[in-house]
């Protein structure tokens, strides 16, 4: 006879599982409606602008709203949510589309990489250094806002400092004076600031083992390093030492690792591997990520021509490579977050926080324990 903690941990996987599956074949509908152009213009930088937004809501509001709509159904919780996202995430794609893209267009690739590169920093202020110090300020409003914020001025500190666009001189798409001229290549700058991030799941995956103890702003800043040491070893081997092409790479191995992990951690709520202990827990966790990120984006490689069209892979324009990261991190990311976080599971769980986990499988979106 299967224990009460077991049937919870089966029942988060059956949910997980079933919400995977809506999750993924709605993405594939909803993109299927655009053509590829549209698709990888317009509407993946409006999903790419309301990402960070979507992160910093749910790391530190969407399972600790305010009375006025604690109370209210999940539908209505998470289509609130939903609006707040939608709308500042509008208002941040104007902005920075006439900004740091000069109003050349949605498909304008500096454009498109400081969205990026502000969803990494979402990542890094709201769950690795989990929202500090914005969340000691009395005000959750004012501090979620000075929240987001801080992540736009680190995305365009890390913008101005590292990103080089003159590999695009001489073509159609080079404006000279909205190149901000940093150290590194612009491919190579944006491959390794999402490799990087991906370290925010293995630490999680291991539970902090074996840091437990600490918390902000020492835990973000040892969480940080070994980011860090993760992703120049990740980023050394595939690009360096394999040679591997630094768009194939980030389309094949951070950015796969960023869904798994997302998946293992926050869809499945930490169910895998319950009745082990670390560090064993933590390989597997990462394995399995590892593997369920890669199979999910093998689907939408096979779906691209079903669903879209045959796009051409590789250098110069690596149109395929980008349709896939689209689709995967700028689309299906925010769905499965919509889903798990916002809704809470609804309609597959039965009761609110069902699936929310507790302090020990706490999933990676979610506001640290640390702080």
């Amino acid at each position: 006879m299967r224990t009460a903690a077991q049937l919870s941990t089966a029942a988060q996987r059956k949910i997980g599982l079933a919400s995977l599956a809506l999750v993924v074949v709605a993405s594939l509908v909803l993109i299927s409606l655009f053509d590829v152009d549209t698709f990888t213009g317009v509407v993946t930088l409006f999903a790419l602008s309301c990402t960070p937004v979507q992160v910093v809501l749910a790391v530190h509001w969407a399972h600790d709203l305010p009375p006025w709509l604690a109370h209210r159904s999940r539908p209505v919780r998470g289509g609130v949510l939903l609006a707040i996202t939608l709308g500042v995430g509008a208002v941040a794609a104007v902005l920075f589309e006439a900004t740091v893209g000069g109003g050349n267009g949605p498909h304008f690739p500096p454009l498109v990489m400081f969205s990026i590169v502000a969803i990494v920093a979402s990542f890094w202020l709201a769950i690795v250094f989990g929202g500090w110090p914005f969340v000691l300020l009395p005000n959750k409003v004012a501090a979620l806002a000075a929240l987001l914020v801080a992540c736009y001025a680190i995305a365009y500190l890390l913008f101005r400092a590292l990103f080089d666009f003159s590999f695009l001189q001489g073509t159609p798409i080079y404006v000279e004076s909205l190149d901000p001229g940093g150290a590194f290549n612009a491919w190579t700058a944006v491959t390794f600031l999402v490799t990087a991030i991906t370290g925010m799941f293995l630490v999680r995956s291991f539970e902090f083992w074996p840091f437990e103890r600490t918390v902000q702003p020492v835990r973000g800043l040892i969480w940080t390093a070994v980011c860090l040491v993760w992703g120049t070893t990740l980023f050394s081997l595939g690009v360096g030492l394999f040679d591997v092409d630094v768009v194939s790479f980030l389309v094949w191995v951070p950015i796969p690792l960023i869904f798994g992990g997302l998946i293992v951690l926050n869809v499945l709520r930490g169910s895998l591997f319950t009745g082990m202990k670390q560090p064993r827990r933590g390989v597997l966790n990462m394995v399995t990520s590892i593997a369920m990120g890669g199979l999910l984006t093998i689907v939408f490689y096979v779906m691209s021509p079903l669903i879209s069209e045959i796009l051409p892979s590789g250098p110069p324009t690596y149109q395929l490579e980008i349709w896939l990261a689209n689709a995967t991190l700028g689309i299906t990311f925010p769905l499965l977050i919509l889903q798990a976080e916002f809704l809470d599971f609804w309609p597959f769980s039965t009761k609110v926080g069902q699936v929310r986990g507790n302090a020990r499988n706490r999933p990676a979106i979610h506001a640290d324990p640390g702080s």
